[in-house]
């Protein structure tokens, strides 16, 4: 069986001025890297065979700290 977790890249700046993205690309604040950090210490324990993102700027890194220093591979969805 597949087990798959879905998130959404952890606050931007755009965010908070309630501005769209879409393509467009923002930094996360120090609120979104802290969320990011905090959802991938409550995953640890889970074993994941790979991470698959956008390969925008705000979700790489969202995906970064989720992974932690799990050594497994990221893959970055390009179109």
């Amino acid at each position: 069986m597949i087990t798959l977790y879905i998130t959404r890249h952890g606050e931007t700046e755009w965010n908070t001025e309630k501005r769209m993205q879409g393509w467009s690309d923002s930094n996360l604040t120090v609120k979104g890297g802290e969320h990011a950090a905090l959802l991938g210490n409550r995953l640890k324990e889970v074993s994941f065979d790979a991470i698959y993102s956008s390969p925008s700027k705000r979700t790489e890194l969202t995906a970064g700290l989720i992974k932690g220093d799990k050594d497994i591979r990221s893959l970055w969805m390009r179109d």
